[in-house]
C-alpha cells in the first residue's frame, strides 16, 4: 500500500501556501519540477527527471546566483501545491481511483490487526468498534482474529440492527476523528523512534539553513531571502515539536539527545540572526559560516555534528573555509560609527 500510495501526485491541496504572485514560475529548473508533476501518463516517479533536475538546481552553485535553481524549485513546487483547480487530482491523476478499494481494504486490515493485539490502547478498540458499527466490511481474515459474539454484538449495534452495504462515496471515515497517540502513550522501542526522528529532522534542517547561509550573498538583505527564511521557519517549527515532547519524555538517554538537538537548532538560528544584525549595522560580512559535517543521530551519542581531530587544532568546527566567526556591534562614543568586535569560537 505504502508503495502505492507514494505515486499519488496529489497536487490540488487549495489551502496551502501559495506562490508570491500565484503565475506559473519559468526557468529551466521550475519548468522541469512542473513536468515531472504534472504528467498524467506516469503513475510512478520519474527517478531519471529528478536527478536531472537536481543537477539542474546544483548546477547553479557555480554562477553569480548560486540560489536561482533553490528558488526556481521552491516557486515551481508552491504553485503546484497552490492550484486553485479543486479538480486538479482528478483530471490529471486516475491512479488514486483505481486503487480506491484496494487501498481502503489495506487500511481496514490494519486497523483490524492493531485493535486485535493484546497492548492495544483503547481508543483503538473504539476506533475499530466504530468502523465495524458503520457498516465497513472487514475480511473474513480480519474478522476471525476476534471473538465472533463480540463481533456479532457491534454488528447488532449498527442501524437497522445488521451492518448494511455502504456506498464508498458516503462511507464515514472522514467524519471519524483520527486518534494520535503521544509520546509518553506508546512503548520504549516507540518514543526511540520518535525522539531519532525528531532529532535527525533538526540536523537536516540546522545543515539546509547553514548551507544557504553560506551561499547567500551577503552584501543583499538576508531577510529578503526566500530560502533563507524557509529554512528559518523549519528551524522554528523543529524547536516547536521538541519543546512540545521533551517534558513527555522520561528516559534521561531520550532527553539528552532533545536537549542536544534543541542546543544545535539554537545555535544555527544564532548563526542566522548574527548576520541579520551585522546587516543591520550597516556591515558586509564575507561567507565565513562553515557547516558541520552531519552524521544521524544515535541515542546514548553527544552531538549529531563530526568535529575530525586536525579540525580540532585548527580552532576549526566544521570543513570549511576558515574559522567560525561570531559578530558583535556596539556604539563607541569617540567613533563615527559602530565598531565591530569579533571573536572566535
Amino acid at each position: 500500500m505504502t508503495s502505492k500510495l507514494s505515486s499519488f501526485k496529489l497536487f490540488g491541496n487549495k489551502n496551502t501556501a501559495v506562490s508570491s504572485n500565484g503565475t506559473q514560475p519559468d526557468g529551466e529548473v521550475a519548468t522541469t519540477i512542473i513536468d515531472i508533476c504534472t504528467n498524467p501518463a506516469s503513475a510512478e516517479v520519474d527517478w531519471t527527471a529528478v536527478f536531472t533536475t537536481v543537477e539542474l538546481i546544483k548546477g547553479y552553485y557555480e554562477t553569480p546566483t548560486p540560489l536561482e535553481g533553490c528558488t526556481q524549485a521552491v516557486k515551481a513546487i508552491r504553485y503546484r501545491l497552490s492550484s486553485m483547480d479543486p479538480d486538479a487530482c482528478v483530471s490529471e491523476e486516475p491512479v488514486p481511483h483505481e486503487l480506491q478499494g484496494e487501498n481502503r481494504g489495506q487500511a481496514l486490515e490494519v486497523f483490524a490487526d492493531w485493535a486485535s493485539k493484546d497492548t492495544r490502547p483503547p481508543e483503538i478498540w473504539k476506533f475499530f468498534e466504530t468502523l465495524v458499527k458503520s457498516g465497513f466490511r472487514f475480511s473474513p481474515t480480519a474478522l476471525s482474529k476476534f471473538n465472533p459474539a463480540n463481533i456479532e454484538r457491534m454488528k447488532g449495534m449498527a442501524p437497522g440492527g445488521r451492518v448494511q452495504v455502504v456506498p464508498s462515496v458516503v462511507q464515514p471515515l472522514l467524519s471519524v476523528q483520527p486518534l494520535r497517540l503521544e509520546i509518553d502513550q506508546v512503548s520504549f522501542e516507540e518514543r526511540q523512534k520518535w525522539v531519532q526522528f525528531d532529532c535527525d529532522v533538526a540536523g537536516n534542517c540546522i545543515q539546509v539553513l547553514l548551507e544557504t547561509l553560506n551561499f547567500a550573498d551577503q552584501s543583499q538583505d538576508l531577510s529578503r531571502n526566500e530560502i533563507g527564511n524557509e529554512c528559518f521557519s523549519k528551524c522554528c517549527e523543529v524547536l516547536r515539536r521538541i519543546a512540545t515532547t521533551l517534558p513527555k519524555v522520561a528516559e534521561p538517554a531520550l532527553i539528552a539527545k532533545l536537549i542536544t538537538a534543541t542546543a544545535d537548532v539554537t545555535a544555527a538560528l544564532q548563526q542566522y540572526n548574527n548576520i541579520r544584525l551585522a546587516q543591520e549595522q550597516g556591515f558586509v560580512l564575507p561567507n565565513l559560516i562553515e557547516v558541520p559535517e552531519f552524521v544521524p543521530y544515535s541515542i546514548g551519542s553527544d552531538t549529531a555534528f563530526k568535529v575530525t581531530e586536525n579540525e580540532k587544532e585548527k580552532g576549526s568546527t566544521g570543513k570549511g573555509k576558515g574559522k567560525l566567526v561570531q559578530f558583535e556591534a556596539s556604539e563607541d562614543e569617540n567613533a563615527a560609527g559602530p565598531s565591530l568586535h569579533q571573536f572566535e569560537e
